[in-house]
């Protein structure tokens, strides 16, 4: 069932992908959801290092992922960073620039980051987990024409 929602969610943004990209985008990354596929949420296998780091994405398309999923998240000086907790250094992520995350949290990476180092070789599903994040995280993947190889997704609300 899962999976049917995911591709469901997959479709949907195909199709909304239209505005911003090519028709050729858009089928491009179709093309490349074909079962059997492998997600690593996090990047993958909990015990095996920091998630959410390019080290784990990095290892889980060696392993065999197609899609990395992680979570973006804007912090006070507009930086896009891949970060899962609602909080660092005891507040709320939002609320502290880059650096003073950087600070106590040294596992911490940035999207573009991110984008350079995966740069295709598997598909990216980023989770906004704040609303403000989404133009910051789309200027991005404009920046590194990423249209074939990343999609969003938002965090349901309760």
């Amino acid at each position: 069932m899962r999976l049917l929602i995911a591709m469901a969610m997959l479709f949907t943004f195909g199709l909304l992908s239209l505005g911003f990209s090519s028709t050729s985008h858009a089928q491009t990354i179709f093309e490349r959801l074909t079962p059997p596929l492998v997600g690593a949420h996090q990047g993958g296998y909990p015990w095996k290092g920091q998630n959410n780091t390019i080290a784990k994405f990095n290892q889980a398309i060696k392993d065999g992922a197609n899609i990395v999923e992680m979570d973006v998240r804007l912090t006070k000086d507009k930086v896009v960073v891949v970060y899962h907790d609602d909080t660092a250094c005891s507040t709320a992520v939002e609320n502290l620039t880059y650096a003073e995350i950087k600070n106590c949290e040294k596992n911490i990476e940035l999207f573009e980051d991110v984008l350079d180092a995966i740069n295709g070789r598997a598909i990216i599903n980023a989770e906004f987990k704040i609303p403000g994040v989404t133009v910051d995280a789309i200027k991005l993947v404009q920046k590194h024409n990423a249209y074939d190889w990343v999609y969003f997704q938002t965090k349901a609300s309760r």
